[in-house]
């Protein structure tokens, strides 16, 4: 599932929505019946749902150019791509991207990940066609001059300086490289200082011609507007953009995790931290990434998770807790980070494998499955209650798998029976091949002995 760190549904709305949905099957949050989608004979995918509360349209592109599609030689390459866009001036009269989006009182927005690149706009309904003319021509047609990469290249080196001196950020990219080791998904999206210092401007076009053609690519939009008028439209503006084969293999399966891989250090900090990585499913396995997404709400979703009430409100062992599983193209990593309190590393270890090992030998009791569907849809409405929401929602589902699943999502969810929860459960938390950062205060000293309960082979 496509999960935003930190998000939590206020209570008493989530209570007000338990009190609604409790009762009977409610109606899919992202309806399909005003769905429509259309493959243009470039291969450009357009999926499009008319909505008419208010009057405004959200647009997003969709490009299959990630850190996933980067060989050791390009590395970063998608995310120089994605900053140069908003520097390219593609349509006559218009500037940059974003500068005219804003200008006409719209919002822009990009993001790199590994699996893709996506571009959404949101503009007023009556500037649907100018801003759908301005997102195509940055996309498909930027043009990328010398000067503009240099300068790119420096505020990309300011972002990964700032986020290797964010302390939470870099345990996320050093628990991805352990977890990793031989395998795109383990570079951290936006290459190395040294990968972008070495990225040629042949190389960053390169990339972006191999991987910017329209049938690499899928545009969503929803909002105020006609599906076959916006149909017509795109096929008119991207006439002149042929389909091209991508010249690109997936890699081989990432290799099983051999033991438990660590990265310990010290930090300037009141609080220590430790997060656990363990291999997840990917979307091919669409039942056990249902599963999974109940597992992690189980664990860890607000108040109600199980590791919630045991390390903060039971025991005071710990500051907060957050899990995070973002559904991959392939097998990505479920994400566990506890915020510890004082000198509590080795309870706080002993009891998170503690819990995840319950889920693996006992089965969930039915009603608190049941409670972590609704909060599983609570999550999910509003993460979609804006058009840009539903933008999201589809043009992720659609670059990864197929945006139908973004429709059918909380059926599927709904269907995950305790006996999956089990299922899945033993096979996401391995007892010996998981990934794990740690980050102790400067004053502590190292604990004595290692955790040993579910894990015979630390040391």
């Amino acid at each position: 599932m496509k999960r935003v760190k930190g998000y939590f549904v206020p209570a008493l709305v989530a209570v007000a929505l338990f009190v609604s949905w409790a009762g009977a099957s409610a109606a899919p949050v992202i309806g399909g019946e005003n769905v429509s989608i259309k493959v243009l004979d470039n291969g450009l995918r357009v999926v499009v749902k008319e909505e008419n509360t208010w009057p405004i349209v959200s647009m997003g592109v969709y490009i299959k150019a990630g850190s996933l599609h980067e060989s050791d030689a390009d590395a970063g390459a998608a995310h120089m791509v994605e900053h140069l866009l908003f520097e390219a001036e593609p349509v006559e009269g218009e500037g940059k991207v974003a500068e005219y989006i804003e200008g006409i009182g719209g919002r822009i927005s990009a993001f790199t990940g590994r699996d893709f690149t996506h571009v959404d706009v949101t503009v007023a309904s009556q500037y649907i066609e100018a801003a759908l003319q301005s997102l195509v021509g940055t996309v498909l047609a930027a043009r990328f001059e010398d000067e503009v990469v240099v300068k790119e290249q420096m505020v990309v080196l300011r972002e990964i300086a700032d986020r290797s001196a964010n302390s939470s950020l870099d345990m996320g990219t050093v628990l991805w490289g352990l977890a990793y080791p031989d395998h795109p998904y383990g570079r951290p999206i936006g290459g190395t200082a040294e990968q972008v210092r070495k990225l040629t401007v042949d190389a960053i076009r390169g990339f972006y011609n191999r991987f910017y053609v329209p049938n690499n690519m899928t545009l969503v939009a929803v909002g105020r507007l006609d599906a076959d008028w916006l149909f017509e439209r795109v096929e008119r503006l991207t006439r002149s953009h042929a389909a091209r084969p991508v010249q690109w293999a997936s890699p081989a399966p990432a290799a099983p995790l051999s033991g438990i891989q660590r990265d310990i250090a010290t930090r300037d900090s009141e609080i220590a931290a430790v997060v656990f990585g363990w291999r997840a499913p990917g979307i091919s396995d669409k039942r056990d990434v249902c599963a999974t997404d109940l597992i992690y709400t189980l664990l860890g979703q607000g108040a109600t998770g199980r590791l919630h009430k045991r390390l903060v409100e039971q025991d005071k062992l710990a500051a907060g807790v957050d899990i995070l599983y973002l559904t991959q193209k392939e097998p990505g990593l479920f994400i566990l980070t506890v915020a510890i309190l004082e000198k509590n590393e080795l309870v706080v270890r002993k009891a998170v494998l503690e819990e995840i090992k319950r889920l693996t030998a006992e089965k969930v009791p039915e009603e608190e499955l049941a409670c972590a569907k609704r909060l599983l849809r609570t999550e999910y409405a509003f993460s979609n209650e804006s058009y840009a929401g539903q933008v999201g929602s589809l043009g992720f589902y659609d670059t990864i798998d197929t945006y139908e699943f973004a429709i059918d999502y909380i059926d599927q969810v709904n269907a995950v029976t305790v006996d999956d929860i089990q299922r899945v459960a033993a096979r996401i938390f391995d007892t010996d091949g998981y990934a794990m950062v740690i980050r102790r205060r400067d004053k502590d000293v190292p604990p004595g002995q290692e955790v040993r309960l579910y894990c015979p082979n630390a040391s």
